[in-house]
C-alpha cells in the first residue's frame, strides 16, 4: 500500500489542538479555556497561547475595563485554514488506515473471542484481519444476514449506530432480533459498538470533514437495555479505545 504523506502541520501536541477546537467554536479568554480544558495551571494555558499567536494561528484583541485588562482570544484566518487541513488528514489518516484501529480493537479484546472449536459462529468484521485473531474452523463471515439462514452458537458483530445501522431505536432493535433469531438457546453474541461521546473532536471529525451529522454510536447503558429488552442477557462489559464491548447470552424474551 502508498504511504500517504501529509504537509507537516504547524498545530504540535494535543493542548495545541484542543485549543484550536474550542476558540473555533467561540472567542474566548485564557480563564475560560481553563475552565473549559480543566487546566488548573495558568503556566499550562498561557505558554501554548503566546505559541499559538507567534504561529499565526490565533491572534487576540484586548479588553480593557476600569480595574483590568483582558485578552479575548480568537482563531485567525491562518489558524481555521491550518485547523480544517489538521481535521482533514486526520479524517484521511483514519479511514486509510482503519484496518490498523480494527488490528488493535480486536488485539485488545482477545479474551472475548476465544470460542470452543465445536461451535457455529457467525461473525460480521472484516474476514481477512478478523481471521488473524479468531481461530475458528466454523465460521461464516458476512456484512449482512439473509433468511432463511441455518442457526449459530455464537455472533461477533459490530452493530455501528447511526455509522452503518439508522440511529433510530427501530432500526437498532430490529437488526438486534435478527441476530436473536439466528442464535441457538443459551448462544453468546459478542457485540462492538461506538461509544456515543460529546468529545469536541470527534464532533467535528464526524460533522464538519466526514459530512456525517448524526450522532455516531450509542450510550453504554441505552444499548444495554435494548439489549435486555430484545433477549439477551450480558455477563461482560467493557469500554476502550472508544469502543463498547458487550458478551450476553440468549435468553427467553421477556414480555413487552
Amino acid at each position: 500500500m502508498d504511504k500517504i504523506s501529509f504537509t507537516e502541520s504547524k498545530i504540535k501536541g494535543s493542548l495545541q489542538i484542543k485549543i484550536l477546537l474550542c476558540l473555533r467554536e467561540n472567542s474566548t479568554y485564557g480563564k475560560d479555556l481553563m475552565q473549559i480544558l480543566k487546566i488548573k495551571s495558568p503556566g499550562t494555558i498561557y505558554p501554548a497561547l503566546k505559541t499559538l499567536t507567534q504561529k499565526g494561528l490565533i491572534d487576540f484583541k484586548v479588553e480593557k475595563t476600569k480595574t483590568n485588562t483582558k485578552k479575548i482570544y480568537f482563531l485567525s484566518d491562518s489558524g481555521k485554514e491550518e485547523l480544517t487541513s489538521y481535521l482533514q488528514n486526520s479524517a484521511q489518516y483514519l479511514i486509510s488506515n482503519s484496518s490498523l484501529y480494527i488490528n488493535r480493537v480486536l488485539g485488545e479484546i482477545v479474551e472475548f473471542i476465544e470460542l470452543e472449536n465445536h461451535l457455529k459462529v457467525f461473525c460480521n468484521l472484516d474476514e481477512n484481519i478478523a481471521k488473524k485473531y479468531i481461530k475458528h474452523k466454523k465460521i461464516t463471515f458476512s456484512k449482512i444476514i439473509d433468511f432463511p439462514i441455518e442457526s449459530f452458537d455464537a455472533i461477533i458483530c459490530f452493530l455501528g449506530a447511526g455509522l452503518i445501522l439508522n440511529q433510530e431505536d427501530d432500526a437498532i432493535n430490529s437488526y438486534l432480533e435478527t441476530n436473536y433469531a439466528i442464535l441457538r438457546k443459551l448462544g453468546r453474541i459478542i457485540l462492538i459498538e461506538i461509544e456515543q461521546t460529546d468529545n469536541l473532536f470527534v464532533r467535528i471529525l464526524f460533522e464538519d470533514i466526514l459530512k456525517e451529522k448524526k450522532r455516531i454510536g450509542l450510550e453504554r447503558q441505552k444499548l444495554l437495555d435494548m439489549m435486555i429488552d430484545n433477549g439477551f442477557s450480558p455477563y461482560i462489559t467493557k469500554k476502550k479505545s472508544g469502543l463498547i464491548y458487550i458478551e450476553a447470552k440468549k435468553v427467553i424474551k421477556k414480555k413487552r
